[in-house]
């Protein structure tokens, strides 16, 4: 699955505003003293390398499926000491591969794992260096509030969540679950496992950002065909013109107790 360079700009300050900055400063002490080797994951044009790369150094490789957005990356980025390499790669077919060739001592993505199935989860879980770090920062976690109430919300907002379990490209995806389930597989396997709620708290000043994402929200509750032509259309436009959106999202990040 992959994302226009349009929508990742317009969504980028919004996330950034939501990383949750104890866990990125825990990060930071972490990584203190050393330049590690960081990986990734469906990087688009960079989005967490922007987020973090001040307050980690280290030297990146950035991965996605979609050339069009490493070459962005690169081109934003490419003369920059921490901007290592980039990697056009389908996380699906060659997830081990990747980590093994790259021996990360931290690998890392946002807004990725929610697309997620349970055995790419497992997959990614079981492959985790036992030395590195993890942090995957803004996975989707369900809860959602506009501000005023469109008609038909509850409705089609069950409909959204039965369509983030869908295939996005990775297997059925956990959608909402997806953060706590990596939390509990991680856990599991020895690694200090932290997380903190991240959500986009949205209002008037970010119009430019809540139209699309009404518009967006309701192409897929389009797809479970939950609402009928005119309720979805009374629906999203109510919701493009809401005044405050909280939309959220979950930080994560796991420790080797090593």
């Amino acid at each position: 699955m992959s994302f226009s360079i349009d929508w990742l700009d317009l969504r980028e300050p919004a996330d950034l505003r939501a990383r949750d900055q104890g866990l990125i400063a825990t990060l930071a002490e972490w990584c203190a003293g050393r330049t590690p080797r960081i990986l990734d994951l469906g990087s688009g044009t960079g989005s967490s390398y922007r987020g973090l790369s001040p307050h980690i150094g280290g030297q990146w490789t950035l991965t996605d499926i979609d050339t069009a957005l490493l070459r962005e990356a690169t081109q934003r980025h490419g003369d920059e000491p921490s901007f290592a390499t980039t990697r056009n790669v389908d996380l699906m077919a060659d997830l081990e591969e990747l980590i093994a060739e790259t021996q990360p001592d931290l690998i890392c993505g946002s807004a990725l794992i929610d697309l997620a199935s349970a055995q790419w989860l497992n997959r990614l879980a079981a492959a985790l260096p036992p030395t590195a770090a993890f942090y995957m920062a803004l996975s989707y976690d369900g809860i959602e509030h506009w501000s005023p109430q469109p008609p038909h919300e509850e409705t089609a907002h069950q409909a959204f969540l039965s369509h983030q379990r869908t295939d996005k490209g990775f297997g059925p995806a956990l959608g909402p679950d997806a953060a706590s389930y990596m939390a509990e597989k991680l856990s599991e396997r020895g690694w200090q496992v932290q997380s903190a709620l991240s959500p986009w708290v949205l209002d008037r000043s970010d119009a430019a950002l809540i139209a699309p994402l009404a518009t967006g929200s309701a192409a897929a509750v389009a797809e479970t065909g939950a609402l009928s032509d005119s309720d979805l259309h009374e629906w999203a436009a109510g919701r493009a013109v809401a005044r405050n959106v909280t939309v959220g999202h979950i930080d994560l990040l796991a420790l080797p107790r090593a």
